[in-house]
């Protein structure tokens, strides 16, 4: 069901050094360089009913979190009119964020909802997520708690437009090259559903 998407100096592989649960993990890492990516993907799940994507991954990550942006999962389709949106959820500089990215288009879409709550370091962080392209809303959850700052609603202005979900990707990017020497994180029960589904299972 899943496979890589490795791009620059990233690169994804199963590791036994660290687990949430069990005896193994995926291990992502990254250099510091602008574009370094290090993705699983899916896209066997498609489509979605409703449109509708929940995800629910543990993640570890080593050391500092990025002081440039960051993504950590995704969701890729296309808008009415063949544009390509992306659904993201992920870091930008320190914290918790949502990004609708619109690339190519005119004029250029890229917002960002910030929170003020901080990437967990150095521990397993439950991280759930919902994808809801048909009510156009974005939500998150860390360790069974909803980050309000980072949740785009229904009402949002502008509109975050949901493209028709084709594809997931879970894993680590980097927009800019940065300060530190390399990233190292682990995603564990990775798991995705229709309904929200929670760190317990």
């Amino acid at each position: 069901m899943w496979t890589r998407a490795e791009l620059g100096a990233g690169a994804v592989s199963i590791d036994t050094t660290r687990a949430a649960r069990g005896t193994r993990s995926l291990h992502v890492h990254t250099t510091n360089l602008a574009g370094s990516t290090a993705f699983i993907r899916t896209t066997k799940i498609f489509p979605m009913p409703n449109n509708t994507i929940y995800g629910r991954a543990f993640v570890y990550l080593s050391g500092t979190s990025s002081a440039v942006h960051t993504t950590l999962f995704e969701a890729v389709g296309k808008l009415p009119g063949g544009q390509t949106a992306y659904y993201r959820y992920g870091d930008p500089v320190h914290i918790i964020g949502a990004n609708y990215d619109t690339p190519g288009s005119t004029p250029k879409t890229d917002y960002a909802q910030r929170s003020t709550t901080a990437m967990p370091t150095n521990r397993w962080a439950c991280m759930e997520w919902l994808f809801k392209g048909d009510t156009n809303e974005l939500h998150f959850w860390l360790d069974g708690s909803e980050v309000a700052g980072a949740a785009v609603p229904s009402n949002h202005v502008p509109q975050w437009t949901a493209p028709a979900f084709t594809q997931l990707d879970v894993g680590f990017k980097l927009y800019h090259d940065d300060p530190a020497t390399a990233f190292d994180l682990w995603f564990d029960e990775v798991a995705v559903d229709g309904q929200r589904i929670g760190c317990t299972r």
